[in-house]
């Protein structure tokens, strides 16, 4: 099976660690990076080749439109 990361963007600590367990019990998730802050999200975003990005809709400094 072929597995790929997912970049989890939540900056609230229980709902990251809510979504993180629904991910993980997906199959094909081999890994879900947690990015608290938009400025950890930048870092990491081009650090790999990302199979999803999961992110909260309203997190401070992060215009997602």
């Amino acid at each position: 099976m072929n597995t790929s990361p997912i970049l989890l963007v939540e900056d609230n600590p229980d709902d990251a660690l809510l979504i993180r367990h629904e991910l993980e019990r997906w199959e094909g998730c081999s890994e879900v990076v947690h990015a608290l802050t938009a400025k950890e999200f930048e870092r990491l975003l081009p650090t790999r080749r990302w199979s999803a990005v999961v992110s909260d809709y309203r997190m401070p400094k992060l215009d997602v439109q």
